[in-house]
């Protein structure tokens, strides 16, 4: 699944000083935009927003209007999109807020210089993490009776020419086969990126498998990669690519996802209920679906820093 970073920082507003119809409506826009950005912000610090809660700048085509509008208050406004009424609900952590690159670079030097390496021109990375059980030398640790997970990924990065690449190794036992490893393919050979992420397995997950524990640590990496601005591809090792995805995504989403399946339960389909203890409403269709292809966001719902928000 590629998720694509946006920018952390919204673009200057304009000196105030024209008059131009057509700038004026740009304006009343961005204004909008950023008194929602700081809404959700200043809620989630638990800043009293004052007077301000009440300002609403609309603009459509060349017309402006400002005013008070029920239901849309900081917890979220509202929009119709296809004809229905979404809430925006605002983050209760301002840690999940985006916050601007070079903070977040400055916090994350090494993991920072490791994308900007090996992202490819597009600032596009395929980002996954790896553990000792994944190499499946210690069969009392894996359940799957056997198999080298990591080193199958590993030729299948190779055979697709996935250079843009990197994968977090999470203990010594898989950092040192992937050095013995390159050791004995040599200098010439294919290069596998990895590094050792500096980041803790939460307490929820202490006492889990230790596929599960890995699991965990994706988001905190990928929130990372986003905020230091690069599209973001998370990949399990227990894929197999027949071509580098990177050829084959459209682009046109904020969030490309494969499916996990080739049945209907992949590609969806509708199914029907009925109770007849719920009288005239007991009836209806409903889609089944297991993985979604791609999420487009939408342009009604903005998070802070400009990010939206909103699925297709």
């Amino acid at each position: 699944m590629l998720i694509r970073s946006r920018p952390s920082a919204s673009p200057g507003l304009r000196d105030g000083l024209s008059t131009d119809r057509n700038v004026l409506v740009a304006e009343a826009a961005e204004l909008q935009r950023r008194l929602d950005s700081w809404r959700r912000r200043a809620l989630a610090a638990g800043i009293d927003q004052g007077p301000l809660s009440d300002v609403h700048f609309h603009s459509k085509g060349n017309s402006i209007s400002t005013g008070t509008s029920a239901g849309t208050d900081a917890a979220g406004s509202t929009c119709t999109p296809n004809g229905h009424p979404v809430t925006a609900v605002a983050p209760l952590d301002p840690k999940y807020l985006m916050r601007p690159a070079a903070e977040v670079e400055a916090e994350n030097p090494e993991f920072a210089q490791l994308l900007a390496t090996h992202a490819n021109d597009k600032r596009e990375i395929m980002l996954g993490l790896t553990n000792a059980v994944m190499i499946c030398q210690n069969t009392t640790l894996c359940w799957w009776n056997g198999g080298n997970i990591l080193e199958s990924f590993l030729e299948i990065l190779e055979r697709s020419n996935i250079k843009n690449h990197l994968i977090g190794v999470t203990d010594d036992q898989a950092a040192k086969y992937l050095e013995d490893r390159a050791a004995r393919r040599g200098s010439g050979a294919f290069a596998i990126n990895w590094f050792k992420p500096n980041i803790r397995i939460p307490d929820v997950q202490a006492n889990t498998r230790e596929a599960n524990r890995v699991s965990s640590l994706k988001f905190s990496l990928l929130q990372t990669s986003l905020q230091l601005g690069y599209h973001t591809m998370i990949t399990d090792m227990d894929l197999v690519y027949i071509s580098n995805p990177f050829d084959e995504l459209h682009r046109d989403a904020d969030i490309e996802s494969s499916s996990d399946g080739f049945d209907n339960m992949a590609f969806g389909h509708m199914n029907s209920i009925h109770d007849p203890t719920m009288g005239w409403g007991g009836g209806g269709l409903y889609m089944e679906i297991f993985t979604y292809f791609r999420g487009k966001l939408d342009a009604c719902d903005k998070f802070p820093g400009g990010s939206e928000a909103g699925t297709r």
